[in-house]
């Protein structure tokens, strides 16, 4: 009976491992578990960000901030002949195409979701926006494991199937359910209260005012603003760039541009950043290859905490709007091209 037991328990154990290391299985699981009330549902603190669910600190208010972004339209220019895609996650998600100026089509794509809809019209300007945040860049591109078709397009290039959030997975499969809140919610008030500290995998900042992913703290981690990048690592991150780049750009997209958005901790508690977002963007300046820039408007900022809400890994609206302001500004300079 043990050993029956035993094989069970390692059957369920393998079964838990693949299904939490599949981005398909996810996908479905989650939207079948976010979709259900009562106990088999998942745990969402509805006033609080990311970072405030993860951490279950639902009755700590000093970090729960409202989520909303507000859109304007901007100025019609009269000159509707660019085509823009932008491949990115879940910091662009939420834009829509009447957020973007001089635009005649908008396709967005969300890594590991959605694929690229690249069927250009050749008549158009076609221009391509990849964002990602600063937490991933070293996952992502170490193996171009950010494009299944760049991928193809460069063979021999180490292909791993691990994937970087299993952790994450394997606590929402295992832990993250609303009959458990409650339990889960009282323990984190009481390790805030008594010793000043988040749950799980959030991290208090220094000054104890925001929330972070533990991941962007650690000294050793690819997530984190503060673990070294070293020289041969960061090359190859350039290198790969560098083919994203020229991959698209012979596939007929007239411009590339590569936004890396900074990880809240990078802006809010830079004493020992990595400087990966800055030594990037000089080996872009050094080959060509445009970026849309929010790392140095976000350090320049007066008042920087207000461009990130308080316990969730996003930026707030107020950060959105300086990314929108400098794409738009940018698609304003494209749309100064004829058609073709």
């Amino acid at each position: 009976m043990q050993k029956v037991l035993a094989y069970v328990g390692i059957f369920l154990g393998l079964g838990l491992l693949v299904l939490s290391t599949s981005r398909p299985a996810m996908q479905w699981l989650s939207d079948k578990r976010y979709a259900m009330n009562g106990f088999w549902g998942v745990h969402h603190a509805p006033a609080g960000g990311d970072l405030v669910t993860m951490a279950y600190l639902d009755n700590q208010p000093r970090f729960c901030e409202p989520f909303g972004y507000t859109f304007t339209k901007p100025p019609d220019t009269g000159a509707k002949n660019v085509d823009l895609y932008v491949y990115g996650d879940s910091y662009v998600m939420y834009v829509p195409d009447s957020a973007f100026g001089p635009i005649r089509r908008y396709h967005f794509g969300r890594r590991d979701y959605t694929d690229l809809d690249d069927t250009l019209d050749r008549h158009q300007r076609n221009i391509l926006i990849i964002e990602n945040s600063e937490r991933f860049m070293r996952l992502v591109y170490r193996n171009l494991a950010i494009f299944d078709h760049v991928r193809a397009a460069y063979a021999g290039i180490d292909v791993r199937l691990f994937n970087p959030v299993i952790n994450q997975n394997l606590e929402f499969n295992l832990f993250s359910y609303t009959g458990l809140a409650p339990l889960r919610t009282f323990k984190a008030d009481l390790t805030y209260t008594l010793f000043h500290r988040a749950s799980g995998d959030v991290t208090l900042s220094d000054n104890g005012r925001y929330l972070f992913l533990t991941r962007t703290v650690l000294a050793q981690d690819d997530l984190s603003s503060y673990a070294p990048v070293p020289t041969p690592e960061l090359t190859l991150l350039e290198a790969n760039m560098d083919s994203t780049y020229r991959h698209y750009k012979r596939a007929g997209f007239d411009e590339v541009y590569f936004s890396i958005i900074p990880n809240p901790v990078t802006i809010l508690q830079p004493r020992d950043y990595n400087g990966l977002i800055p030594a990037l963007h000089q080996y872009a300046a050094a080959h060509g290859i445009p970026v849309i820039d929010v790392y140095t408007p976000f350090t320049k900022a007066k008042d920087p905490a207000r461009l990130y809400r308080i316990g969730d890994t996003h930026w707030n609206n107020k950060g959105l709007q300086v990314w929108l302001a400098t794409v738009n500004h940018l698609l304003e300079t494209q749309a100064a091209y004829p058609s073709k």
